[in-house]
């Protein structure tokens, strides 16, 4: 199975782990200077090596969505061979980046959140989409999804509920007014304090933990730039929508019985 993995050189250090990650699990991994030959035209090289995988990893910082980046050329050189990207990209996150700037083709599948060691969690990820997976990655089950007993799913609601309340701190309409960027580093804090010293996290489905991870990234790539005084327009609204998602997977999750 051949990969090809695209990250910007700010990210090389965990592009080198992911890669040597793979390959010891023996797939074929492209990975720019390991993969060309002295000699060879390099922008041929890598056209041919994007066509030809299974799958491309796809490193996803500010720097690698930058327009102009050559991460991007690549990644328009995939979409044009493939259209659709289910089942042969894999988008991971490894730095908090907003949504808006993440490419439309990257947002159509799941963006892997990597919560431990991010070269480990791409290597299971890659071997789920594996045709030699036995994975059902149609199921929505992962690691953190806890039995189907009557007694574990009352669990799960409970968990739930202050999850849900967290996530309504920013209404659609009529909006909140006069929100401040400190409250969205308390949500932060909330919310992870939900999922740590709670332990809420353990009953969050896949698509859920996806979601999850979502809103926390946006945060963090929202508060970086320490910004302060009433929140911008579309800093509200994007982090309104990424609650609005969760809460959407929370409810499914909840009415779900196997």
């Amino acid at each position: 199975m051949k990969l090809f993995i695209s990250y910007a050189h700010e990210q090389r250090p965990i592009a080198e782990e992911i890669n040597a990650s793979l390959a010891a699990l023996g797939f074929d991994v492209f990975f720019d200077k390991t993969g060309l030959k002295t000699g060879r035209g390099y922008d041929g090289i890598i056209k041919t090596a994007l066509e030809d995988s299974d799958i491309l990893v796809f490193l996803i910082s500010p720097e690698s969505v930058s327009p102009g980046s050559y991460t991007m050329t690549e990644l328009g050189i995939r979409q044009r061979k493939y259209s659709n990207p289910s089942g042969t990209v894999l988008p991971v996150m490894v730095k908090a980046t907003l949504p808006k700037k993440v490419a439309p083709y990257l947002r159509a599948v799941t963006i892997l959140y990597p919560q431990g060691n991010v070269a480990a969690e791409v290597s299971a990820a890659v071997q789920e989409l594996s045709p030699t997976s036995s994975a059902d990655a149609a199921s929505g089950s992962s690691a953190h999804y806890i039995g189907t007993t009557e007694v574990l799913h009352r669990e799960r609601i409970a968990a739930y509920r202050p999850l849900w309340e967290l996530t309504r701190v920013l209404p659609k309409w009529p909006k909140a007014e006069n929100v401040q960027y400190g409250d969205l580093h308390n949500l932060s804090e909330a919310l992870r304090d939900w999922y740590f010293v709670g332990g809420g996290g353990l009953f969050l489905s896949r698509n859920a933990h996806s979601a999850y991870a979502a809103i926390q990234n946006a945060l963090t790539a929202i508060l970086t730039e320490n910004p302060s005084g009433s929140i911008l327009a579309d800093h509200y609204d994007a982090v309104r929508e990424l609650c609005s998602a969760l809460r959407t997977c929370l409810a499914a999750d909840i009415g779900a019985r196997d």
